[in-house]
């Protein structure tokens, strides 16, 4: 700002000299170079303010140690440590690795901001990731085995937000089988009042992939507002009773809002 108005200043006095004197070449190319000078500056170093408020990740500690496989030795990496090779989309929420049957596994979670879907309307939308990569023996590199895309799109001036609750993420083996399953849930919120989000809890073990789709409650609100913590269920969890018990106890964790909140507070 301080650029720009000493560039005004110089502007203002060097016009009048130019009216009181004849215009030259020479004087009109030193005219453009400053002004040229000035502008650049100025907004080279708004954009290096921008620029350095760019963050990689946003750590939100989403493994939960009470529930995971001590089998498996998962542990949370950062942002540096993840291979260069691997390619995901938006910023780091957490990164967790471990290894089991299907090799060395690297689970990613990011979130991908907030960008305008209308303007006109102002409309907003807010996305999130989840990848499973792999390095199988003998692989050198790991290779994408699943990804999980969700997002909502909403009316800006109410709530909205899409997030993973804390210390909710869960890798086990509830069947006995080497193969690590992944549970999670997450939240896709976009309300202007005390209505219940929407609340996904899912679980893959190797590429099939099992969910609960539903909302969370308020669980602490008057009767007439608790309507919320019911779920439907994936089809191919009739055939897998071990891993319905087991989202059926977590979604009762995870159902009621008070509990969760948001995952800065």
């Amino acid at each position: 700002m301080k650029s720009s108005a000493n560039a005004e200043f110089f502007l203002s006095k060097y016009s009048v000299f130019l009216y009181d004197k004849a215009i030259t070449m020479k004087h009109l190319y030193f005219l453009l170079l400053f002004s040229s000078y000035f502008s650049t500056f100025s907004q080279t170093n708004s954009i290096y303010k921008e620029f350095n408020t760019i963050k990689p990740e946003v750590r939100i500690p989403l493994l939960d140690t009470k529930s995971n496989s001590s089998k498996f030795n998962t542990k949370s990496i950062a942002f540096s440590e993840i291979p260069n090779s691997i390619d995901f989309k938006g910023t780091l929420i957490d990164a967790i690795k471990w290894k089991d049957k299907l090799g060395d596994n690297l689970l990613v979670l990011t979130v991908n901001g907030t960008h305008y879907t209308n303007k006109e309307l102002e409309n907003t939308k807010t996305e999130l990731y989840v990848y499973l990569f792999v390095k199988s023996e003998g692989d050198i590199q790991y290779k994408k085995l699943w990804r999980i895309y969700d997002f909502i799109d909403c009316f800006y001036i109410v709530d909205f937000t899409t997030y993973f609750p804390r210390h909710s993420l869960s890798i086990t083996d509830i069947n006995n089988d080497n193969i690590a399953e992944i549970t999670f849930p997450y939240v896709l919120m976009c309300r202007g009042d005390i209505s219940d989000d929407t609340l996904k809890l899912v679980m893959y073990e190797n590429t099939t992939k099992y969910i609960l789709r539903g909302t969370t409650r308020l669980c602490k609100a008057p009767k007439e507002y608790q309507n919320g913590g019911k779920y439907t269920s994936s089809e191919n969890l009739k055939n897998a009773p071990l891993f319905l018990d087991f989202m059926n106890k977590r979604w009762e964790q995870f159902k009621c809002l008070e509990q969760i909140k948001y995952p800065y507070e």
